[in-house]
């Protein structure tokens, strides 16, 4: 995939062409503070001391205050927060409110910064997004590392739907998420359907669940269905599950 590459300490971030197709691109200041979090947010895991406190801080994630953020991009806070919840609300980050400060999760992190190259050098990994051939033997490598980075956005995405079912008081998308964690066939996560972005927000929910009243279908079937088929081409049959199971729940792309 081609895209814009900014260089952060020991590796890059990726910029997809396409984001001059994004609302955020007829926004520079909103531009430049989005890219500001994706340069700020860690590329590996650590530790925050904050007081006498240790705040584990995961790859994308960053542990700072609204103030913080605000003084960074030399505004109120009021229009810190505004502009955090409308990433928030687009499925773009989620926010976690802790003592004294707040964390600052980047929804599917590899997409800009893939831990394959993120160390690697600048002769390496050109800015136009090019690349020279691959070391043969870096293969099986690569192929662990690209397992774990999954097993680890399942286990984010698991936690973000815990926190989103904690926070509802609508029982059918506590039941919906009870049913992507555990409660289907197979007893266990849906971990293709967890490896997508678009994650099933409760907003979200509520307009697929108006789409399946319309279509006279089954949301808890259709995911059934989809997660069958990205079983089938090792998750290749779709990107984004929200989209996916409105299509799908229209009664499209079902075959």
């Amino acid at each position: 995939m081609r895209g814009f590459f900014y260089k952060i300490m020991s590796g890059w971030i990726r910029i997809h062409r396409q984001i001059n197709e994004h609302w955020l691109w007829d926004d520079p200041r909103k531009l430049k503070w989005w890219i500001d979090i994706l340069l700020e947010v860690n590329f590996k895991k650590n530790k925050v001391n904050l007081g006498y406190n240790l705040i584990e801080c995961k790859r994308g994630q960053s542990i700072k205050s609204l103030k913080s953020w605000a003084d960074r991009w030399g505004i109120s806070k009021d229009s810190a927060r505004h502009f955090l919840h409308l990433l928030e609300k687009d499925q773009m980050i989620t926010l976690e409110n802790l003592k004294f400060t707040t964390r600052l999760t980047v929804c599917n992190y590899d997409k800009y910064n893939d831990p394959a190259h993120g160390d690697q050098t600048e002769t390496k990994r050109r800015p136009n997004g090019d690349q020279t051939e691959a070391d043969p033997n870096n293969k099986e490598k690569e192929g662990k590392e690209s397992k774990a980075n999954k097993e680890d956005l399942v286990k984010s995405n698991i936690e973000l739907y815990k926190k989103w079912q904690s926070e509802s008081e609508n029982d059918n998308y506590r039941f919906f998420v009870d049913y992507i964690l555990k409660l289907n066939h197979t007893g266990e996560p849906l971990k293709y359907c967890l490896q997508l972005k678009g994650q099933i927000t409760e907003q979200s929910f509520k307009r697929l669940y108006e789409i399946m009243k319309k279509n006279g279908t089954k949301m808890t079937d259709k995911i059934v269905k989809i997660e069958e088929k990205l079983l089938a081409t090792n998750g290749k049959s779709a990107k984004d599950l929200n989209l996916t199971l409105g299509n799908w729940l229209q009664n499209k792309f079902t075959k």
